[in-house]
């Protein structure tokens, strides 16, 4: 019983540890990072700054962010143009299943970046914004700051429509 307590212990500390270096919000500024782009270019969040952009962590195996990516797509195409980036991020427990997913919703946007994880906490860039599940959405300003903080698509469209129009 002893040995099972100890670990259970280990396991708590480890998902404590693993949480956010800061709190994450409204108003604070976006963790950065850096990743590999699916195009091979390495890409960097502060080099996005200039434009409202929404972060977007997903996965192809998450019955609930498939059926948001439809209208994900149609706020892409509405709002793109006006200034919005979409960075998402694939949390992948198999490669290559994504790209049927991109292929099948029409996400065309050129910042995509897939991990492979067996654990979404895991992953170094959830990590850094205290993602536990999936869809997780986080939109940040002009500046990088956070503005919304797992906004549902009704809410993110609202602060679109007040901040690009």
């Amino acid at each position: 019983m002893d040995g099972i307590r100890t670990i259970l212990t280990g396991l708590v500390l480890l998902l404590i540890a693993c949480g956010p270096e800061e709190e994450l919000v409204i108003g604070s500024e976006a963790p950065n990072f850096q990743a590999e782009l699916t195009n091979g270019r390495l890409f960097e969040l502060q080099d996005s700054r200039g434009g409202l952009v929404l972060l977007d962590f997903w996965a192809s195996w998450c019955g609930p962010c498939l059926k948001e990516l439809p209208e994900l797509v149609r706020l892409n195409n509405e709002y793109a143009p006006m200034g919005l980036t979409i960075v998402s991020v694939a949390l992948e427990k198999r490669q290559g299943v994504w790209l049927k997913a991109v292929e099948r919703f029409g996400m065309d946007w050129k910042y995509q970046i897939v991990r492979d994880v067996d654990f979404v906490r895991f992953d170094e860039i959830a990590s850094k914004y205290d993602v536990t599940e999936i869809p997780a959405k986080f939109l940040l300003d002009e500046e990088g700051n956070i503005i919304a903080v797992r906004p549902t698509l009704k809410e993110l469209e609202g602060i679109l429509k007040k901040r690009l129009r």
